[in-house]
């Protein structure tokens, strides 16, 4: 808009201040995607189209009085620079909320029990996991999983072994995991793993995983006789099954049900 003002008007495209306005709007904006990659990129590229555009207009206009207009002012290139500097001030303050949102949304979004990421932090996150599935045109699969009957760890062998029952098992999972794969414990004994496959392959991933499980029995004390753990899945994956959270964790939970309610201990990854 500035650059079509300034065909008609060197000065309106330089000092319209209402148009010029938008890019710290744009700026200000961005802070809603939580994202200071995206901040940054904005108020960059909002510095080199303004410079650009001046540049432009001190270059091609022929005489200083097509700089001038009775209702803008005089075009001066310490006007351009004040402008300049106030775009990069807008930028790195906003860069700076940003990230620190992002820093405070790291420290809550952790399990005190386990170190794991939780809800907070999954539902912070997982727009850009979609958006880089998207970008690379892979898949991405979301399982739900709850461990099988864990209320008896705490019956018969009290809170703290139950405890000790949850780490367990994260260490479990996290020895087979991938370096891409991601698991979160939303609550209890309820996990969420996500991971950049498609259905067939997070199918074939959670049987390996639950295997493993099953064949590393939770030990409650010295004495006490191991007790096999294992859990249920369901398995729901982007975009087939939602193009969002929770609509892929309401599609995997339905099918978490399917494999309680077929005898526990199984993935079941589509709908009978």
């Amino acid at each position: 808009m500035l650059a079509l003002l300034a065909l008609d008007s060197p000065a309106t495209g330089l000092n319209s201040m209402v148009v010029w306005a938008f890019y710290l709007i744009a700026i200000l904006m961005t802070a809603l995607r939580n994202d200071g990659r995206l901040t940054l990129f904005t108020g960059m590229l909002a510095i080199l189209q303004y410079g650009a555009l001046a540049a432009a207009v001190f270059q091609l206009v022929p005489g200083p009085e097509q700089l001038a207009s009775a209702d803008y002012g005089t075009v001066r290139l310490s006007n351009v620079l004040q402008r300049e500097v106030l775009l990069a001030i807008t930028t790195a303050i906003t860069a700076t909320v940003v990230f620190r949102m992002q820093r405070l949304v790291e420290l809550s979004g952790n399990d005190g029990l386990t170190g794991l990421p939780n809800r907070t932090l999954l539902v912070h996150r997982f727009p850009s996991l979609a958006d880089g599935a998207r970008a690379s045109g892979s898949s991405l699969s979301v399982c739900l999983l709850d461990l099988d009957y864990f209320r008896r760890v705490n019956d018969e062998a009290g809170r703290t072994a139950g405890d000790r029952a949850l780490r367990h098992v994260v260490n479990v999972l996290r020895q087979a995991l991938d370096h891409d794969d991601w698991l979160v414990r939303l609550g209890g004994e309820e996990f969420v793993l996500v991971m950049p496959l498609p259905t067939g392959r997070a199918w074939e991933r959670m049987e390996a995983l639950r295997r493993e499980l099953a064949a590393a029995p939770f030990q409650p004390g010295r004495d006490d006789d191991p007790m096999r753990l294992t859990f249920s899945a369901g398995i729901a994956s982007w975009p087939q099954d939602g193009n969002d959270l929770s609509q892929l964790l309401r599609r995997a939970d339905l099918r978490l049900r399917r494999a309680k309610l077929e005898g526990r201990n199984r993935v079941v990854a589509r709908d009978a």
